[in-house]
């Protein structure tokens, strides 16, 4: 048998074991199986069967638009008055820097290959803030509609407020990892897909540019799934505490595996991940979660008539507004798509076996 191309000596190991233990100790991966209930409907489930028709797809940088920062502020609250005036009302209220419980920062740096966006709590204020950078194309307006859906979040705005009072750390952690975590990007993901089909209409995206779009979505998906599917097969064969001697009994059973590289690929990144949370899978999943979840509802919105997309919108804005309290994954599918995992799961495979996305 040849010898190991990765080397790892026992600073690299103990870094490992640490943050693992980390991990562990959060005990996300039980979580997610706890939240997806049903006989067939583990983590290993959900992932392993979406990938099944799963594959990259190619896709090219997003356009420049000849459009000011205020000119696309302008295009996202007019789409937001367009499905709701008092949701439009609010989010112009939170980019226009006038809503007192928000600070909005938006700028410009062409220099950027993507857009960034953050909602977060403000370390010296009880205002929840929102930062937005552009970088001149297509993927900034739908960046500020992205981030403008977590502002007027009710699971983001609950967890801000808590965070913000010092003795109710733990439980504003406990929703962080529970709710927002986990569906937290599905009302943002829903609301992109809505604001690329408004920006179709007006003319500012082009059929090509949609399709590129959709392409970077679906690389993305596939990136997440893989990636938390590795660390899953990470923190279930390495149990704490990792020794040198340990670690090398796991890499020779995984030896002749095919996903051998990728699995010490993400040990090495595991180990030399800096954050309090290393769990790749920890933030991702909801990645994961908002993808499926906001294709199948997007779907049945175009597929259905003026007054089911009527009510259809109604229980959308109803539970992004208020929906503080704990969600869980089939709750959230239930509200919103009327199944349980197992159901979208297979909703998603026929969807994308078929090719039946709606442009």
């Amino acid at each position: 048998m040849s010898e190991s191309k990765f080397e790892f000596d026992e600073q690299i190991i103990k870094k490992l074991n640490d943050n693992c233990a980390k991990v562990d100790e959060h005990n996300y991966f039980k979580f997610l199986n706890a939240n997806v209930d049903g006989e067939n409907s583990s983590i290993s489930y959900f992932l392993k069967g979406l990938i099944r028709n799963l594959s990259f797809e190619p896709n090219h940088k997003d356009k420049k638009i000849n459009l000011t920062k205020d000119e696309q502020i302008k295009l996202v609250i007019e789409f937001y008055k367009g499905l709701d005036a008092k949701t439009g009302e609010l989010v112009e209220q939170i980019l226009t820097g006038k809503h007192a419980d928000y600070k909005t920062q938006i700028g410009i740096d062409e220099t950027l290959e993507h857009t960034k966006g953050n909602v977060g709590s403000g370390e010296d204020s009880a205002q929840i803030e929102v930062e937005v950078i552009l970088n001149g194309t297509l993927d900034g307006p739908i960046t500020i509609a992205h981030e403008a859906a977590h502002a007027i979040s009710a699971h983001h705005v609950q967890l801000n407020k808590l965070e913000t009072v010092k003795e109710k750390r733990k439980a504003a952690k406990f929703l962080n990892r529970y709710s927002v975590d986990c569906i937290g990007e599905v009302e943002s993901y829903i609301i992109e897909l809505l604001f690329v089909d408004f920006l179709l209409e007006k003319g500012v995206m082009q059929k090509d540019d949609y399709e590129n779009f959709m392409a970077q979505r679906n690389n993305n998906l596939v990136n997440e799934i893989f990636q938390i599917l590795q660390e899953n097969d990470v923190v279930s064969h390495l149990a704490c505490p990792i020794t040198i001697e340990a670690f090398k009994e796991f890499e020779q059973k995984i030896k002749a595996s095919k996903n051998y590289t990728a699995i010490m690929n993400r040990c090495r990144i595991m180990a030399e991940c800096k954050d309090e949370h290393p769990s790749f899978a920890e933030y991702k999943f909801r990645y994961v979660v908002g993808e499926v979840v906001s294709t199948l509802w997007f779907e049945n919105f175009k597929n259905c008539n003026a007054s089911e997309q009527k009510r259809m919108l109604k229980t959308f804005l109803d539970y992004v507004t208020t929906k503080t309290d704990h969600v869980g994954i089939e709750e959230m599918m239930h509200i919103l798509l009327g199944s349980n995992v197992k159901e979208t799961c297979e909703q998603y495979y026929d969807l994308k076996k078929n090719n039946t996305v709606t442009v």
